[in-house]
């Protein structure tokens, strides 16, 4: 699974401990750019969402490509202690990029990269953000986790840098669901103070939805 930009195949990966999760199949959801993709292991099952949308930016704001990603992963028993749920977005081999550059705003963590005026731009739910956006109707992650595991959200829960973005989350316990984000976007510019790519990663998990379900994003639920 990964996303073709100009600048290389950012490629798409998720594991519970060490079982990666294969998605068997894709299936085109009705009304929209997205596909969704099953996936089912010993204890677990889940979806991937993957499609191009409209980030919504303002008029005078504009780029080439914008695509949402979101997993979710639910859990049919209580998992070890240490395990850990990994959710990554990173480059293949395949890579063009010679300049990149990092960001962090209230509700985003962002990387980006550059080849001349292109830039790629790659972004996750700032950690802060996660207990908000978990209290939301479009994206869940336990709350006791936010009680229990503070100090994991602080130091370990997203590791960016120039290979990409990979998110962790502490172990579920059964009937418990979680989600993780990623928004990928770019932009051929013509001005490389342009960070029209960089803004248009910064979506709340209702927009990617929306965009997924072909609705509002205030009717995805």
């Amino acid at each position: 699974m990964a996303i073709y930009t100009p600048l290389g195949s950012l490629l798409l990966r998720a594991a519970i401990g060490s079982s990666v999760l294969q998605p068997s199949g894709s299936q085109q959801m009705a009304g929209s750019a997205f596909t969704s993709e099953a996936f089912a292991l010993p204890g677990a099952s889940g979806a991937l969402l993957l499609g191009r949308l409209d980030p919504g930016q303002l008029e005078e704001q504009w780029v080439d490509e914008c695509w949402g990603v979101m997993w979710r992963v639910r859990s049919e028993v209580d998992q070890p202690e240490h395990l850990c749920q990994e959710f990554s977005c990173t480059w293949g081999l395949d890579t063009l990029w010679t300049e990149t550059g990092w960001e962090s705003r209230q509700s985003v963590v962002a990387r980006s990269w550059e080849h001349g005026l292109t830039q790629v731009a790659l972004g996750t739910i700032e950690p802060t953000a996660l207990q908000f956006y978990a209290e939301q109707a479009h994206f869940h992650l336990p709350p006791r986790w936010f009680h229990d595991r503070p100090e994991f959200f602080e130091f370990g829960c997203i590791k960016a840098s120039v290979a990409g973005v990979t998110v962790r989350y502490p172990a579920l316990r059964a009937g418990e669901v979680c989600h993780a984000q990623f928004v990928v976007a770019w932009k051929t510019r013509t001005d490389k103070d342009d960070q029209d790519a960089v803004l248009a990663v910064d979506l709340a998990p209702a927009q990617i939805f929306g965009a997924a379900l072909g609705t509002d994003s205030d009717k995805a639920h």
